[in-house]
């Protein structure tokens, strides 16, 4: 945040930190924290235009971002998690041979993937850093051994029934299993991390491999390590092999956020696509609508402020134009990005109160 602050004050643009526990607006003002003089200042601040948010996690979260959503652009919008993004990749020529064969998790559908593949990965439909994942597969004797980060277990008939009947289908999803592994038998995965940067063009800001410590998960918040793409995948293929993945990784990366684009009617502003390798082939796991910062902060970091003096620049040719409705902001930041988009300007904004802010 202060690195984003910084930067943001040394090309003119002030920063008010908001957060989601201090809900509020009253005369178009805001309890918040101004970044100045290398402090961040309390007080009352206009509701700014840009507010480069946290997506809500609960009931109040979603009421306050609502609220904010009448003032400023927002600029992070839930996807829907894996059991709406996949489907709508699957369903694309330009992406569906990238998907993985899933479906909500049920007894039927669970049993479905264990006789056709001999294995299943389990798995929430809603990110969770890489916890509560899976992976079952069927022993000899019929029973099906169910491995975690933290251990094994074994289920027979009756208890993989319980095991998918304790479960939503709407909140879990079972998916093929890739053998995404290095050669000491340790899942790994590639994050390629894109933002909107000037003119909303998308910009990759990172692309890295997460080993893991075992072959079920890669998520750094499970002990695994961040490595360089290229590096990483030198060490298991030669080197012009690394690099035409990595280049086609990255391409890949871009088409998924297109095609997604088209499925949504307000501008993404950043996604994650973890893919995993299989015999030279490129799968993707999933598609993480708020990527984070931390393992590109200075990319990530240059991509969104790039991308927010875009938007402010727009505000402020458009301040003296009637844009009143969906309809007229989408075509004015279809100039912007080549996409459909909403964008509800700041009632009280003017050039020397608009201000970009991050809860």
């Amino acid at each position: 945040m202060e690195t984003y602050a910084v930067n943001a004050m040394w090309q003119g643009l002030r920063v008010v930190y908001l957060s989601y526990r201090n809900p509020g607006i009253e005369s178009g003002r805001v309890a918040g924290h101004l970044y100045e003089q290398g402090q961040w200042r309390p007080g009352f601040y206009h509701v700014p235009a840009i507010i480069d948010n946290a997506p809500p996690r609960n009931a109040k979260e979603r009421s306050w971002f609502t609220q904010l959503s009448h003032y400023a652009f927002m600029t992070c919008n839930k996807l829907g998690g894996k059991g709406i993004t996949l489907p709508l990749l699957a369903a694309d020529e330009r992406t569906q041979h990238y998907t993985i064969p899933s479906a909500g998790l049920s007894q039927a559908c669970l049993q479905q993937f264990l006789d056709e593949y001999g294995c299943a990965i389990v798995k929430p439909v809603r990110s969770n850093r890489g916890r509560n994942v899976f992976l079952l597969r069927c022993c000899a004797n019929g029973q099906v051994v169910v491995l975690t980060s933290e251990g094994q277990s074994l289920l027979d008939e009756k208890g993989l029934q319980d095991f998918a009947n304790s479960r939503s289908e709407s909140a879990w999803l079972v998916q093929r299993y890739i053998p995404s592994v290095d050669p000491q038998g340790r899942a790994f995965d590639v994050r390629i991390a894109l933002f909107r940067a000037d003119k909303g063009k998308w910009r990759i800001a990172r692309s890295y491999a997460r080993l893991g410590a075992n072959d079920i998960t890669s998520n750094l918040a499970t002990g695994g390590n961040a490595l360089d793409t290229g590096e990483f995948l030198a060490t298991l293929y030669l080197p012009p092999q690394a690099k035409a993945l990595t280049e086609r990784l990255e391409t890949a990366a871009q088409v998924i956020a297109e095609v997604l684009q088209k499925h949504y009617p307000f501008l993404i502003d950043a996604i994650g696509c973890d893919f995993g390798i299989a015999d030279g082939e490129i799968c993707l796991f999933e598609v993480n609508s708020y990527p984070g910062i931390k393992g590109c902060l200075e990319a990530a970091t240059d991509a969104k402020l790039a991308f927010h003096r875009s938007l402010l620049q727009l505000l402020q040719n458009s301040s003296n134009k009637s844009l009143q409705n969906l309809k007229d902001w989408s075509r004015e930041l279809a100039k912007l990005s080549q996409v459909t988009s909403r964008y509800i300007i700041m009632k009280t904004a003017t050039p020397e109160t608009i201000e970009a802010a991050t809860p």
